[in-house]
């Protein structure tokens, strides 16, 4: 499979810092207020969004959540309003949203946050835990299906899978999980995760309450509270 960056200005991996900083903004949330909702400290939020820092995928998901969006807000151009619900989506070879995070290329291959699933390619070439930011889970349901390569599925309090290529597996992704490659050659992996919609319209987390309270009007929160292994500082 042929992997293209977005071309319209620079490459996704270089705009992940302005998106968030965008999203952060559009929330009216501060560096402090957000540090405070994700756990994240402030300096490490701010080297992020000055493209200064490339953050883990733990540390992404933290970002997420404290701000109560999910991929589809990071990935792509459009507001939510903009896109629409489509009753039908095709995406063509190359096409789709490239980006990388710590070891892992992400091809987000339908970006509508409407959709209830969400769909991407993922190619892994980090070989251990550290260097993916450990175990990390969300609300939902995750299916994985090997395209190429060799790889470990870790999951909390179970076995390590090693999974080939046409292995599969379906799962509880709010238990923390974590994807390593096991070939020493990079791994692609086919993901669909379900998106509890109504779950996160109804999110009473505090991250919501205090953009509630901040604009007077309750935001759509496309990512509720994710379950994850204790958290460590981040330095």
């Amino acid at each position: 499979m042929s992997w293209t960056r977005e071309t319209d200005d620079k490459a996704l991996v270089q705009r992940l810092g302005e998106r968030l900083r965008r999203i952060r903004e559009a929330k009216e949330l501060s560096l402090s207020e957000l540090s405070r909702l994700s756990g994240v400290p402030a300096p490490t939020l701010s080297r992020i969004e000055n493209n200064k820092m490339s953050p883990t995928f733990s540390v992404l998901a933290r970002v997420m959540e404290g701000m109560q969006c999910d991929w589809t807000n990071v990935v792509s151009d459009l507001s939510p309003d903009d896109q629409g619900p489509p009753d039908v989506s095709v995406v063509r070879q190359g096409e789709g949203a490239a980006a990388e995070v710590s070891g892992i290329d992400y091809m987000f291959l339908h970006r509508n946050e409407h959709a209830p699933l969400q769909t991407l390619i993922m190619k892994v070439t980090a070989t251990d835990l550290n260097a993916v930011g450990g175990l990390i889970g969300h609300e939902g349901d995750e299916f994985c299906y090997v395209l190429k390569g060799r790889l470990a599925l870790h999951i909390k309090d179970h076995p390590t899978e090693i999974l080939k290529s046409g292995d599969n597996a379906l799962f509880n992704s709010r238990i923390p999980h974590a994807y390593v490659d096991d070939s020493g050659k990079g791994s692609e992996v086919l993901i669909v995760m379900t998106r509890p919609l109504e779950a996160a319209r109804t999110s009473t987390s505090e991250s919501q309450a205090l953009i509630t309270r901040r604009t007077g009007r309750k935001e759509s929160a496309a990512l509720p509270r994710t379950a994850r292994a204790p958290r460590k500082k981040v330095a």
